[in-house]
């Protein structure tokens, strides 16, 4: 993994944010239209003309994100209120 910074910030390609979250590439552009990942920086990587994107970022997405099998569709219930007489 080559270092990159952007301003000040540590940026890489879609295979190393990809990383980040423990899944491929093709797999992080997916969070990025449909689960609301970080998407590319403007800046697009010298050599490759590859989008890049910004770790610190996607490293703080990865960490609010729920855990494996969290049900996140459930909603608690609350408690019934009796209705005043």
């Amino acid at each position: 993994m080559t270092v990159r910074t952007y301003r000040g910030r540590e940026v890489g390609t879609a295979d190393e944010a990809g990383k980040l979250c423990g899944v491929v590439a093709g797999t992080y552009q997916y969070y990025v239209t449909r689960l609301g990942a970080p998407g590319a920086i403007r800046w697009r990587d010298p050599d490759t003309g590859a989008k890049l994107y910004d770790l610190g970022k996607v490293a703080e997405w990865q960490a609010t994100r729920p855990g494996r099998g969290a049900r996140t569709d459930l909603r608690r219930k609350q408690p019934r209120t009796p209705e005043p007489e």
